[in-house]
C-alpha cells in the first residue's frame, strides 16, 4: 500500500502524494489520481509559443517522482529538478484523467511486422485491393501506398476513393516544409519523436495521409508505433 507522504487541510483540496502517481481530493466525494509521468510531459509551461508539447516522451523515466509537492488555493506545485513547476487548479480539473475501455481488444504489432504495401493504380481500377486497403487500416490502425504521383494535391485524389476531407484551419491539406520561422514544428528541420496529430480538435482526426513528395536532405525516416502494444503488452 502506497503511504501519503505530504498532507494539507489549510484549502478545500488535498493532494496525497504516492509511489508513481499524485492523488487530489477535490472534496469529501471526489478525487482524481495523475500519474507523475504524465505530469511532467504535459507540464503547461512545456509548451512552444504554438502550444505544442516540447518533452519526448519515452525519454521520461518511467519511474520519475517530484523531489516536492505543495498546493496553494488555485495552484500545485510540483518540483521536478531545481526550481517548482506551476500546474493551475483550473487547467487540472480541464484534464481530470478518464479511463476509455475499448470495444474489443485491438490486433497488436511490433517492429518490422509483415504488412502489405498497396500500389495507387490498383487502388483506384481494383475495389478489392481498396477494400484490402481500408481492412488494414481498420485491423491494424494505418498502411502504406506505393507509387502515389509525386504532384502536390495527389492526396486529395486518393482520399476521394473512400471518403471525403475533413477541411481544418490549415485547408483541405497542408505542405510541410522547412521554414526559418515556423508556426509550427513539422515546419522544423527538427526529428519529431512518435506523436499523436491533432487530439485536440472536436472530432479528433480518423484517417491521417502523409505524402512525400520530396526529401532534400538525407535521413527523414518515419516510424510507426503501435500504441494499443505499449498499453497491452
Amino acid at each position: 500500500m502506497d503511504t501519503p507522504r505530504h498532507l494539507s487541510f489549510s484549502y478545500s483540496y488535498e493532494c496525497r502524494s504516492r509511489k508513481k502517481h499524485l492523488t487530489i481530493y477535490w472534496d469529501r466525494y471526489s478525487k482524481n489520481d495523475f500519474w507523475y509521468i504524465w505530469l511532467y510531459d504535459n507540464a503547461p509551461a512545456n509548451r512552444h509559443a504554438n502550444g505544442q508539447k516540447l518533452t519526448t516522451t519515452y525519454q521520461i523515466p518511467s519511474d520519475i517522482q517530484p523531489r516536492e509537492v505543495h498546493w496553494d488555493a488555485e495552484n500545485l506545485y510540483i518540483t521536478w529538478t531545481k526550481s517548482a513547476v506551476v500546474y493551475p487548479l483550473d487547467w487540472l480539473k480541464k484534464h481530470t484523467p478518464s479511463v476509455l475501455i475499448p470495444r474489443s481488444k485491438p490486433n497488436l504489432w511490433v517492429q518490422r511486422s509483415n504488412h502489405p504495401i498497396f500500389d495507387y493504380e490498383e487502388l483506384r481500377y481494383a475495389p478489392t485491393n481498396l477494400l484490402n486497403c481500408l481492412q488494414e487500416i481498420k485491423n491494424y490502425g494505418f498502411t502504406r501506398i506505393k507509387n502515389v504521383p509525386v504532384a502536390s494535391g495527389t492526396v486529395l485524389k486518393l482520399v476521394d476513393l473512400f471518403g471525403y476531407v475533413r477541411a481544418t484551419n490549415y485547408g483541405q491539406f497542408y505542405d510541410v516544409v522547412a521554414k526559418k520561422d515556423p508556426e509550427n514544428l513539422a515546419d522544423t528541420a527538427m526529428g519529431l519523436a512518435p506523436h499523436t496529430d491533432n487530439p485536440y480538435r472536436n472530432p479528433t482526426p480518423t484517417i491521417q495521409l502523409l505524402h512525400c513528395l520530396k526529401a532534400d536532405v538525407s535521413g527523414g525516416k518515419t516510424i510507426l508505433v503501435d500504441g494499443f502494444y505499449l498499453e497491452y503488452v
